[in-house]
């Protein structure tokens, strides 16, 4: 195998073994499996937001990349390619900017619940502190 075709093969690997990481996390279907979200009051939101935004939108980008160095030669399907690429970057630029909430909706059904009695908690909590 050339060291040109080796690239790509790594990036794709690391791109699946992240898409992968987060199927396994956001089934939830084990304990460890829901490592990522825990109970209010406590709240680990960068590890929440690799989850649901990071992890799946950087291991599309790496397969897509892989996918930019491969078609070379295609430069129609490379443009294609460059173009997913940008539209990757949305949800890393949302993953970094921790000060806007995650909606709901990006979370698994099995998580809201627990996101909506955490957020719950700490408008309680503020409410108690204004009084």
């Amino acid at each position: 195998m050339s060291q040109r075709a080796l690239l790509p093969l790594v990036l794709v690997v690391v791109g699946l073994l992240l898409l992968a990481y987060t199927l396994w996390s956001r089934h939830g279907g084990s304990p460890p499996a829901r490592h990522w979200i825990a109970p209010p009051p406590a709240e680990n939101w960068m590890l929440e937001r690799i989850v649901v935004l990071g992890a799946p939108a950087i291991g599309l980008a790496l397969i897509d990349v892989a996918a930019i160095l491969v078609l070379e030669g295609f430069p129609v399907l490379r443009g294609l390619a460059v173009g997913v690429l940008i539209v990757l970057l949305i949800p890393v630029l949302y993953f970094v900017l921790a000060v806007i909430p995650l909606p709901l909706v990006l979370y698994p059904r099995w998580a809201r619940e627990v996101v909506r009695r955490r957020r719950r908690y700490w408008r309680e909590f503020r409410a108690r502190q204004r009084v």
